[in-house]
């Protein structure tokens, strides 16, 4: 074999096994992680109606667990902190009662149920509710469901038509 044929056998020998190379300190340059600035905190704002709190909560990876003090320890919040209120004005009301019509409409019965579940915790006496809810049961064919929730509802609102006339088609 020619030394020319020779050379590059060598060189790949060579350059086969790994290698450890010692870069004095002084001569290192910084990698990116170590340029980057750290992560701005999160802040999380808290708002119960009458007061606010912000929790910073710094920006790496993982779980948080926050515990906010509300008081001594064992006083018992008042009732209104510890459920939220919903309002008859109030967009989230209309929204859920619009959400049972669009059930209602779709026959989906037992959703619009459901819905109508959530809503009637916050208002258990209202007349028109319990109307929903009667006219609900009467299309899935439970009829001494619906004969009672309209008859609740007629007690709560005598001078409604429609209701009376529902149970009036019951006899």
């Amino acid at each position: 074999m020619s030394s020319s044929k020779l050379w590059p056998l060598v060189l790949l020998v060579a350059c086969a096994g790994p290698r450890k190379i010692d870069v004095p300190l002084h001569l290192r340059a910084e990698t990116q992680a170590q340029k980057q600035t750290p992560p701005a905190p999160f802040v999380v704002t808290l708002n119960d109606g009458g007061r606010a709190w912000n929790v910073s909560l710094p920006a790496v990876s993982g779980g948080y667990e926050v515990r906010i003090p509300v008081g001594n320890a064992g006083e018992a919040l008042p009732s209104a902190a510890r459920k939220s209120v919903l309002l008859k004005e109030s967009l989230e009301f209309k929204a859920a009662l619009a959400r049972v019509q669009a059930l209602f409409a779709k026959k989906s019965y037992d959703l619009a149920l459901l819905e109508l579940a959530k809503l009637r915790a916050d208002f258990p006496d209202d007349p028109k509710l319990l109307a929903m809810e009667g006219t609900i049961h009467f299309k899935q064919g439970h009829r001494e469901k619906a004969q009672k929730a309209w008859e609740e509802a007629a007690a709560l609102d005598p001078e409604n038509d429609t209701v009376l006339d529902m149970l009036e088609g019951m006899k």
